[in-house]
């Protein structure tokens, strides 16, 4: 029996190595996760924070954009964190 851990890398080992070639790849893969997971929420999250930035890096053929996405997405997810602490904070 695989765990759904199992099947996720086993998506990533197959379409991972594509996407180098075929950007597009990284898309297909999203939906991959996405069937299986079966969480449409957070399968957009995982996309957003994961293939986004391999898709920037291998579109515009540079590592330096890659890294700048995953640090700008990483920001992001910051400051939505810091965002919710506010609200209940002010709640309270």
């Amino acid at each position: 029996m695989y765990t759904l851990g199992d099947l996720n890398r086993l998506i990533d080992s197959m379409f991972h190595p594509l996407a180098k070639e075929n950007p597009s790849m990284l898309i297909l893969d999203g939906v991959c996760h996405g069937l299986l997971e079966w969480d449409l929420p957070l399968s957009a999250e995982k996309f957003f924070k994961n293939n986004v930035p391999l898709l920037a890096g291998y579109l515009t053929h540079d590592r330096g954009v890659e890294r700048s996405t995953r640090q700008l997405i990483k920001g992001i997810y910051q400051l939505k964190k810091t965002v919710n602490q506010l609200k209940r904070t002010i709640k309270t």
